[in-house]
């Protein structure tokens, strides 16, 4: 097998590239295993049952393959769609300091353009299902039968969803969600909304608390409605959401994903 880039990490977490793995390959493996467990009194991260590989040495195309399920990325519309968008964030994103063949580079640029537009769409569809089911409709009758454990649940989904749907309005990836709320901030589009998500997540009075939440999921649904109606996905804002599914599926030009389910994706 010829190997033609290598991804390195020598602790602590300092990655580069060499061209010929062949070469070194092995004796690199060896020798990275080979490295203290601390490093200036800190303990040096190994890879975990949970963590996968994320450090060490790693051919890069098996990098892709671990997150993209290929070498190459994906090549299709389903594809794309099947693909986490954490996953893909990935993939897209962190620094190269120097490239080999090219090949990397070429995958990167691909994925750097976002989703195709078909696969954007629906899976805006589905975080707004999502959203409307969770947040819109099961939240308020938990409220309403007291079941709060329920309701907490159900505004936890409000938000996961809600979070993502901002980034695929910007063309962007939603990464891993310990970083999604941070990265809100930065996105041109709705990144207003960073402070709205966290004001969903804070305590406030009792007397309050789920009144509040519900007037903060239907303004942060409303602002989602314009920004539809702003790109040309919609005609006329609604701002519940679930009520212009029908018409965001309609803008689907891929025969296989017009058809699907809208929570699918």
């Amino acid at each position: 097998m010829k190997f033609q880039e290598t991804m390195i990490s020598v602790q602590p977490s300092a990655y580069g590239w060499t061209e010929i793995m062949e070469e070194i390959g092995e004796r690199l493996i060896a020798e990275y295993e080979a490295l203290p467990a601390s490093f200036y009194g800190m303990p040096v991260r190994r890879d975990g049952r949970m963590s996968g590989h994320r450090v060490g040495v790693w051919e890069s195309g098996e990098f892709y393959r671990h997150f993209l399920g290929s070498t190459v990325g994906p090549q299709t519309q389903m594809e794309w769609l099947n693909l986490p968008d954490s996953y893909l964030a990935v993939a897209a994103n962190g620094c190269i300091f120097k490239e080999g063949s090219g090949s990397f580079l070429e995958v990167r640029s691909r994925l750097k353009a976002g989703h195709p537009e078909d696969v954007r769409i629906k899976k805006m569809v589905a975080r707004a299902a999502n959203m409307s089911q969770s947040g819109q409709y099961n939240l308020p009758r938990s409220v309403r039968r007291g079941e709060y454990v329920e309701a907490g649940l159900a505004l936890a989904e409000f938000v996961r969803h809600g979070m993502v749907m901002i980034y695929l309005l910007n063309h962007r990836y939603a990464p891993f969600y310990k970083w999604m709320h941070r990265g809100l901030g930065e996105l041109p589009i709705l990144g207003t909304t960073q402070k709205l998500f966290a004001q969903l997540m804070d305590p406030c009075p009792e007397s309050l608390f789920w009144e509040q939440k519900q007037e903060l999921i239907e303004t942060i649904c409303g602002l989602i409605s314009a920004e539809w109606q702003r790109q040309g996905l919609i005609g006329t804002t609604d701002p519940f959401l679930q009520n212009s599914l029908d018409e965001l599926m309609k803008q689907i030009q891929d025969p296989q994903i017009a058809v699907l389910p809208w929570l699918y994706g």
